[in-house]
């Protein structure tokens, strides 16, 4: 480490990209700003991840080698490398907020995209910083959420499922919220007996994701919510 600036910036980046970010990130959002906009958030995070990690496993595309790369970062050392994820959350959160808001809310539009633009490379520069991915792995990885992104957005689908949920009757909850998850970390492409970070981060997102929905289909049909 040469530059204690960039060293403590990239760490703090890529700390954007993990569980500590998520379980302070979420919450927040939840009880403080807007529960609308954050199931939608919410829904489409666990998505794109869930996709973004099981593509990694499919594809086997190993992360640059050491030497010639250093890797300050070791936990993620076992995964594969395509796509990075890191950068599929780098852009799929600060993006999908100015996406889910900017109907909803007024703000300047040039301010909040600079922003997300600004949180998006800095997380995907700390990837190459901290030697855990290549540049085409970010590459890939953008393309990939932006590709999403797209789709989720131009066919309305997070406010359908978001609707739906809402709206599901207990049998239907059930299905959609536990059965599903549970069989999507079951057939997750490894063998069943396998286990990997990539796996255990996958599934413990999957969770997240199935309990904030139905800890929102509860209070909504409690009356807690509008």
């Amino acid at each position: 480490v040469g530059n204690l600036f960039l060293y403590y910036l990239f760490c703090f980046a890529t700390s954007l990209g993990d569980e500590i970010f998520y379980i302070s990130f979420f919450p927040f959002w939840f009880w403080n700003i807007d529960g609308y906009v954050g199931r939608r958030l919410c829904i489409f995070w666990g998505a794109f991840m869930y996709l973004g990690q099981a593509t990694k496993d499919i594809l086997k595309i190993p992360r640059p080698t050491s030497p010639p790369v250093v890797k300050l970062e070791k936990r993620y050392s076992l995964e594969y490398g395509m796509p990075s994820t890191h950068a599929m959350v780098g852009a799929g959160l600060p993006f999908g907020i100015y996406f889910l808001t900017r109907d909803r809310y007024l703000f300047p539009s040039m301010v909040t995209l600079s922003g997300a633009i600004i949180w998006c490379s800095v997380v995907c520069l700390s990837r190459i910083y901290m030697g855990m991915h290549t540049l085409l792995d970010i590459v890939g990885g953008l393309l990939y959420v932006f590709s999403l992104m797209f789709v989720c957005f131009y066919f309305s689908i997070l406010d359908k499922v978001d609707y739906f949920v809402l709206h599901a009757s207990l049998p239907s909850l059930i299905v959609t919220c536990l059965l599903i998850p549970i069989c999507l970390c079951l057939f997750y492409p490894l063998d069943r007996n396998t286990w990997s970070t990539s796996r255990g981060d996958t599934t413990i997102i999957i969770a997240v994701c199935s309990g904030s929905l139905i800890s929102h289909w509860l209070n909504y049909n409690l009356g807690q919510m509008n």
